[in-house]
């Protein structure tokens, strides 16, 4: 059992590079690693907390928009601001994936969402509390779907941009 560990806690030092460890010192960043990621450890750190902070921003813009604005601006600025949020929190889990990989997974995880809504169970869930009305919706709606593509689409972009520079 603790070889099992000793083994485990290895591995984490190699391949995330915990700070204090030697790989994090020396590793190369700016290439492919092993697995074929284009972020290397320190960048990948840096790039899980950029996506934390992106997704804590999200979440106060999207309760702004909703408490401050309505109509057609509220509505499908939430929903954009929904998919930039799954998008962030796929960075969040998995920092070396590639922004392309990380929008599809996003996309696919906010389109599940809204197909998920042609069920009776997400309005149920949201009449027993508001949390599951913000995460879930109540109603399919389609134009939501090119809500969601334009929310992706922006942080895929801030994604993007934030790697180049």
């Amino acid at each position: 059992m603790l070889r099992g560990a000793i083994r485990c806690y290895r591995y984490l030092l190699i391949k995330q590079a915990l700070p204090g460890s030697f790989v994090f010192a020396f590793e190369d960043t700016a290439g492919p690693d092993a697995e074929g990621s284009v972020y290397g450890a320190p960048m990948a750190i840096h790039r899980r907390a950029g996506a934390a902070a992106a997704a804590v921003l999200t979440v106060a813009a999207g309760l702004a928009l909703r408490g401050f604005a309505g109509g057609a601006l509220a509505k499908y600025g939430g929903v954009a601001l929904w998919a930039a949020l799954v998008y962030a929190l796929v960075v969040v889990l998995r920092p070396r994936a590639r922004p392309g990989m990380v929008a599809t997974v996003a996309l696919a995880i906010s389109f599940a969402v809204e197909l998920f809504q042609l069920t009776p169970y997400p309005a149920a869930l949201a009449a027993r509390h508001p949390l599951f009305h913000l995460v879930l919706g109540e109603m399919f709606h389609a134009p939501d779907l090119l809500a969601y593509a334009l929310g992706v689409g922006l942080a895929w972009a801030v994604d993007r941009g934030a790697r180049r520079a």
